[in-house]
């Protein structure tokens, strides 16, 4: 009797161990991409409550969320595609990071040190070659 339950206890851990492996797997083919990022001071202090705008530059469709306490910001599914990012926050200039590409099944991460200032100032940041991006956050490949 003990030799038949270790044996089902066995079996129960194998099935979970390969249903976490092909749920992981699944995840990996995903048809879209992630945009995060941490948004602080010049000193690097934390800035929550910003408001950060992506914007997808072919169809001018925006979506918007807050930084939360601890400076953070998600943007849990994007389409793949071209964005511009703009990060605005009372007190401080407005950040703007025009063309940044969001690949499937990679996370774009977007690091933003506002400036004091007034509102009416922008801070624009370009990037030096245009389609070259170095993503860290994850292993995976994704394919367009």
């Amino acid at each position: 009797m003990k030799r038949t339950t270790l044996f089902l206890t066995l079996a129960v851990l194998v099935s979970v161990f390969f249903g976490l492996n092909l749920a992981s797997v699944r995840a990996q083919t995903a048809s879209s991409g992630s945009v995060t990022g941490l948004v602080a001071d010049p000193q690097g202090a934390i800035v929550a409550g910003a408001d950060v705008t992506l914007t997808d530059t072919a169809t001018k469709s925006a979506i918007t969320t807050t930084t939360n306490d601890a400076g953070r910001y998600n943007f849990p599914v994007v389409n793949p595609g071209v964005y511009d990012l703009v990060v605005t926050r009372q007190g401080f200039k407005t950040a703007k990071f025009s063309g940044q590409k969001v690949s499937i099944g990679s996370v774009l991460t977007v690091n933003v040190a506002l400036e004091v200032g007034a509102l009416t100032e922008t801070v624009v940041v370009t990037s030096a070659m245009a389609g070259t991006e170095l993503q860290t956050t994850n292993a995976t490949v994704g394919t367009t």
